[in-house]
C-alpha cells in the first residue's frame, strides 16, 4: 500500500511539471480527403535505427507508398532535415513515428510551423495496460493515433479524451536470409532449434530471457534440442542471462546484417518469447511469417495473431513489478509467464517436429493474410480518407 501511495504521487509531481510547457491543443486539422485522391503525408521517424521502432518506420513508409501514397521521409536523427522541416513546406498530413513520451520534445524540435494546417497523427507502441499518467499531455500534439494492437488500442484510448486511438498494425514480412547454414553461427545441425532474439536494452527484464533459459532446462530436452539467444546491446543489461552455464544453449551477442538475422529464423524449428509485457512483439510476428511456429507468454499484443494453430501460447500470472524497469514503474502489473508449461511445449516441440512444422505454415500463411503490406497499406490509406473519430 506504502508503495502503491509513494507511485501515485510522484506520478502527479511528474504529470504537474509538464504543465508550464504543455501544447494548447493543435490547430485544427485540415479538410479530409476525397477518397480516390492523391495524397502526400510526411513521415516523421527514425529511419536508420536498427531497432524495432526503426524498422517499423521503414516498413510504414513502403506500405504507403504501395498505395500510391506520395512518402515524404523526414529523419528526425538528422539535424539538416529537422531544420530544413521547420520551415520548409510540407505535405498536408503528418505521420510523427515516435511514442508518446517523444510527442512534447518533438513538437519542440520541429515547431510550430510543421503542424500548421496540417493532420497530425501520433504511431505510438507501448507494453503495459496501465498508461503513464505523466504522459497524458502527448494527446494534445496529434489529431489521432495509431496503434500496432488491440492491446495497446485498450491502454491508451481511455487516457485520449477526443482524440482517437486506431488500431492499424504495420506490415510483416519474412526475414530475408542469407545463404548459410546453421555452422556459419557455431549451432548444431542434428538438433531441433529453439531462437530466442531479444534487445537488452529494451528492458531486459521485460524481455525475460532467464524465463527461455528456465524452460529450456526444465524440458531436459537436451542434447535432442538446442536453444541460441541472440541479442544486442548486451552490454546494456544486467547479462544475468550470460551465466546460464547450460551445454545446450549458445549466446550470440553483437550487431549482425539483416541477412544474418533472417538466416537464424529460417533455420530455427520453434521460436520463443516468454515476455513479460510486449506491444506487438515483431521478433515474433517475423518468426510467424517466416514459417516458424512460437512459444510465448499470451500477453500483451502478440495475442492479437498466435494461438494454438500457430503455436504453443503459454498461461500466465499477473505480478506487480518489483523495482522501476524503463518507463514501467514499480507496483505496476505484467505478465509472469508459466515456465513450467512453456517446458511442456518445448517437449512437444522436440518430440513431434511434424506438427510443429504443420503450425508454422499456418503461421505463415495466416501473416500473408492479416499483415501483407499491400493489406496493411489499404487499411492506412481507408483510414486517411476517412473523417477524424473513433474507429
Amino acid at each position: 500500500m506504502l508503495r502503491q501511495l509513494a507511485r501515485d504521487a510522484r506520478m502527479r509531481v511528474l504529470a504537474a511539471l509538464e504543465l508550464p510547457g504543455r501544447a494548447k491543443g493543435l490547430p485544427a486539422q485540415p479538410p479530409i480527403p476525397v477518397p480516390g485522391a492523391s495524397l502526400a503525408l510526411s513521415l516523421a521517424g527514425l529511419f536508420d535505427e536498427p531497432s524495432g521502432l526503426g524498422q517499423s518506420a521503414r516498413s510504414l513508409a513502403s506500405a504507403l507508398s504501395s498505395q500510391g501514397i506520395a512518402v515524404q521521409r523526414l529523419n528526425l536523427a538528422d539535424a539538416g532535415e529537422v531544420a530544413h522541416a521547420r520551415h520548409g513546406q510540407g505535405p498536408p498530413i503528418n505521420l510523427v513515428h515516435l511514442n508518446a513520451d517523444a510527442m512534447r520534445r518533438t513538437h519542440a524540435r520541429l515547431g510550430p510551423h510543421f503542424y500548421e494546417k496540417r493532420r497530425t497523427i501520433g504511431y505510438w507502441y507501448w507494453e503495459l495496460a496501465q498508461f503513464r499518467r505523466d504522459w497524458h499531455h502527448a494527446f494534445r500534439y496529434v489529431h489521432e493515433v495509431w496503434v500496432a494492437t488491440d492491446f495497446v488500442r485498450q491502454a491508451l484510448a481511455p487516457h485520449a479524451g477526443h482524440v482517437p486511438v486506431v488500431c492499424l498494425p504495420p506490415p510483416v514480412t519474412a526475414p530475408m536470409r542469407a545463404p548459410v547454414g546453421r555452422s556459419h553461427f557455431g549451432l548444431p545441425d542434428d538438433r531441433v532449434l529453439f531462437l530466442f532474439a531479444f534487445d537488452a536494452a529494451s528492458q531486459e527484464a521485460r524481455k525475460n530471457p532467464q524465463a527461455a533459459i528456465a524452460a529450456f532446462a526444465q524440458a531436459a530436452v537436451h542434447p535432442r534440442a538446442h536453444l541460441a539467444l541472440k541479442v544486442i546491446n548486451g552490454e546494456a543489461g544486467r547479462g544475468t542471462w550470460r551465466r546460464h552455464g547450460h551445454a545446450g544453449i549458445t549466446v550470440l551477442d553483437g550487431t549482425m546484417s539483416a541477412e544474418d538475422v533472417g538466416a537464424l529464423w529460417h533455420l530455427a524449428d520453434c521460436y520463443v518469447s516468454l515476455h513479460r509485457a510486449e506491444g506487438f512483439g515483431l521478433t515474433v510476428a517475423e518468426a510467424l511469417a517466416a514459417g516458424r511456429p512460437v512459444i510465448a507468454t499470451d500477453y500483451g499484443g502478440v495475442t492479437d495473431y498466435l494461438d494454438s494453430e500457430v503455436g504453443w501460447p503459454v498461461p500466465w500470472r499477473e505480478v506487480a513489478i518489483e523495482e522501476d524497469c524503463g518507463p514501467y514503474l514499480a507496483g505496476w502489473l505484467w505478465a509472469e509467464p508459466d515456465v513450467a508449461a512453456a517446458a511442456r511445449a518445448m517437449q512437444e516441440v522436440t518430440t513431434n517436429l511434424t506438427e510443429a512444422r504443420t503450425r508454422g505454415a499456418r503461421a505463415r500463411e495466416r501473416m500473408q493474410v492479416r499483415y501483407a503490406e499491400d493489406v496493411c497499406g489499404a487499411a492506412f490509406r481507408r483510414r486517411l480518407e476517412s473523417p477524424q473519430g473513433p474507429a
